[in-house]
């Protein structure tokens, strides 16, 4: 099962599949999330009480659907129209406790930029992503699943922020990538 939170760009189309425990969109009826599987049991490493990460964070060949199983994509170049896949795995985000439950709670936000760093889209606060469980999680996945129907070939950078709600702290990436069109084949007669 998966959970999936839609946002709508001026170029593009936004997906996040967030896994672990019960997850709600902003807006949304309640989704159906991804299993965190036996990770949930596993000790949690040590980490600086201060700091929020995102393990793994890397363009995928596929959408992940279960913590820590991804396929890393070998490739920059994505057809005009294809979904760009990034897999991460929030380390050390902040959880508050509310009524006996604790909860989680991420903004994304989110640009393409040609290679000489002109945006072309960007959408601030392009999903929030929230989560509530009996206890902290150490077992979080995010899939981010972007589709830029209207973005001409050529070179760009795709920048993903998350910012932690409960801490304050954002966590930034910048994916290199190229669009192309795909090959028209000629026939001969």
């Amino acid at each position: 099962m998966k959970g999936s939170i839609w946002a709508a760009g001026v170029a593009g189309l936004l997906a996040i599949v967030i896994g672990g425990a019960a997850a709600w969109a902003q807006g949304a009826s309640r989704p159906q999330v991804a299993s965190g599987g036996p990770a949930n049991d596993a000790p949690r490493p040590a980490r600086p009480e201060n700091f929020s990460g995102i393990r793994n964070f890397i363009l995928t060949s596929e959408q992940a659907q279960r913590f820590g199983k991804f396929q890393k994509r070998q490739r920059t170049t994505h057809l005009v129209g294809s979904p760009i896949y990034i897999y991460g795995e929030p380390v050390n985000f902040g959880w508050t406790k509310d009524y006996g439950a604790f909860r989680f709670a991420v903004v994304v936000d989110v640009e393409l930029a040609r290679s000489d760093g002109r945006v072309v889209w960007s959408e601030r606060n392009a999903s929030r992503l929230n989560m509530v469980a009996d206890e902290p999680r150490s077992d979080l996945f995010v899939t981010l699943n972007l589709t830029t129907p209207g973005a001409p070939p050529g070179a760009y950078v795709l920048g993903v922020r998350m910012r932690d709600l409960a801490t304050g702290q954002s966590v930034e990436k910048r994916f290199p990538l190229e669009i192309v069109r795909a090959a028209t084949r000629t026939l001969s007669t």
